[in-house]
């Protein structure tokens, strides 16, 4: 999660992938991760994961491999 503008407040979240998967709950989103155990309820869209495995993505989003994502940006 990022931003360009400065934010208001912080809060310390414990769960960083838990803080991640409830700002997605329910959206369209674009979701890039290193080890990718976020599951963010009810969300759809594409998924890349740098290091693949099994069982990250939910079925909700589409997964896409490092060429399917610059295919897509081209």
């Amino acid at each position: 999660m990022s931003s360009l503008k400065d934010a208001e407040e912080r809060h310390e979240h414990v769960d960083p992938d838990a803080a991640a998967a409830g700002l997605a709950a329910g959206r369209r989103i674009f979701l890039a991760t290193v080890h990718g155990d976020v599951q963010p309820p009810g969300a759809t869209g594409t998924a890349y994961r740098l290091f693949p495995g099994t069982g990250d993505a939910p079925r909700t989003l589409t997964r896409v491999t490092a060429g399917d994502l610059l295919a897509d940006l081209a």
